[in-house]
């Protein structure tokens, strides 16, 4: 869900506060994240204009984190239920930082 908000925002160029678009979510998010997005539209969810702004804020709170703890001597970061997120190919975590993506088996394997 999460990953097709994203690749919404950056199909409608709502991103100004964002380093850069997330061009691999709309290739992750794939028909399964579509369908998801508008089984929570057709539940209730706000408009696609709120849905990016809110995911956007939300995402740069927690890249803002994650480049704060790096920054501060952090070499290994984790992400818990990482589903079909980008941060390991998005941000500049720089060499010596591993990433260890968590999640059900099948999304790591979406993404290669």
């Amino acid at each position: 869900l999460v990953c097709a908000m994203r690749a919404e925002a950056t199909r409608l160029g709502i991103d100004p506060d964002l380093g850069e678009p997330d061009m691999l979510a709309e290739s992750f998010a794939g028909d399964l994240g579509r369908a998801f997005l508008n089984a929570f539209r057709a539940a209730g969810g706000s408009t696609p204009e709120g849905e990016a702004r809110g995911i956007i804020h939300r995402t740069n709170y927690y890249d803002a984190a994650m480049l704060q703890a790096v920054q501060s001597g952090c070499t290994q970061v984790l992400l818990l239920g990482s589903g079909l997120d980008t941060r390991a190919w998005r941000l500049p975590l720089g060499e010596g930082v591993t990433v260890f993506e968590v999640d059900v088996a099948f999304a790591p394997e979406i993404k290669r």
